[in-house]
């Protein structure tokens, strides 16, 4: 995935999920999209999707895993945090 498809898929899935979090995680995750912080905007996201129970859609699930597979993840990130998430068919 080159940088413009990163950047995009990131976007995208903060916009769908940011707003199913936590108020402060969402304007974490939103602060670090606007300022192109894009793996720890994945990375928070993902963190706060599994820590909150929120269920994501299969695709968008993948999408996560292709987006933190392809950068550093922050120290504090466990490595297998895509595989916690809640996975929904809806």
């Amino acid at each position: 995935m080159n940088f413009k498809e990163y950047r995009d898929n990131a976007r995208f899935q903060a916009e769908r999920y940011a707003g199913r979090i936590k108020p402060a995680a969402g304007r974490s995750i939103n602060n670090a999209v606007r300022a192109g912080e894009w793996a720890f905007a994945v990375s928070e996201l993902t963190s706060a999707l599994v820590a909150e129970g929120v269920p994501v859609k299969r695709e968008d699930a993948d999408m996560l895993r292709r987006l933190l597979s392809g950068v550093p993840l922050p120290p504090d990130t466990p490595s297998d945090i895509a595989e916690r998430l809640i996975i929904t068919d809806d």
